[in-house]
């Protein structure tokens, strides 16, 4: 059975830059120098308490550069978190507008994962192969000279696609995970939450050989997820369209 969409709200002020999925596509804290080494030393189940539930200290500085890219199964409990105001700590879903590319502070991605297999499905635990899609890569701005420049560096190519290899990323129902581990669980409160926003983690994990390992820090470019672009009518004007006009960090 093919299972539906995966939905992820996120605001243009967060550590994860939703403004450039244009020029990278969605963006994982890792980026800020996350360490994916975590989970090897302290195991799948207490690193995925720690990114829904931090306790310590050391989990909180994992949940800050986590490898996990948080998903939804609902699109309403996405489209919450997009409206999220951290300044005055509380949700605007009722306020959210629609708006036309590059006026947006606000997302929501939609992530297709009908040809996931599943890996141990009794742990709601998935595996997805893909192919990125360079060529829809473009400037995070309206400035017509940055996205020449960006096509002439080299931006409509992939080391991973060309090279004849697929794009990797795992993926997990983390009620499914943390209920089928109960037993062993000393973060109740992680599955609370799971179970709250319906969650899913996605891990991508992508070998390249320039960099000589693997990498964590995003959801490349490609035809497998879309984007809503969205502002807060109450409180918030539109982004200047030329702002993000460069070209995004590229791992």
């Amino acid at each position: 059975m093919k299972k539906p969409p995966l939905y992820r709200g996120d605001v243009i002020e967060n550590s994860t830059m939703p403004q450039r999925y244009r020029s990278c596509g969605i963006i994982s804290k890792s980026i800020n120098g996350g360490n994916p080494a975590y989970i090897n030393k302290n195991g799948l189940l207490e690193s995925i308490q720690a990114h829904i539930n931090p306790l310590t200290e050391s989990e909180k500085t994992f949940l800050s550069k986590s490898v996990f890219i948080s998903f939804t199964t609902e699109e309403s409990i996405a489209q919450n978190y997009c409206s999220y105001d951290k300044s005055q700590n509380k949700f605007f879903s009722d306020d959210l507008r629609k708006c036309e590319e590059y006026y947006e502070t606000r997302y929501i991605f939609s992530l297709n994962i009908s040809d996931c297999i599943p890996l141990n499905a009794t742990e709601g635990i998935y595996y997805l192969e893909y192919n990125c899609n360079p060529e829809m890569r473009k400037s995070d701005g309206l400035n017509e000279g940055i996205i020449e420049f960006q096509y002439a560096s080299g931006w409509g190519k992939c080391e991973i696609c060309e090279g004849g290899r697929k794009h990797k990323m795992y993926l997990i129902d983390s009620v499914k995970f943390l209920e089928s581990h109960k037993e062993y669980t000393s973060n109740p409160c992680a599955f609370i939450n799971a179970q709250k926003d319906k969650e899913w983690l996605v891990l991508p994990s992508d070998f390249y050989k320039r960099l000589n390992g693997y990498s964590s820090s995003m959801i490349p470019v490609s035809k497998i997820w879309s984007v809503k672009h969205y502002y807060i009518l109450k409180n918030e004007k539109p982004r200047d369209p030329n702002q993000f006009a460069i070209p995004g960090s590229v791992i």
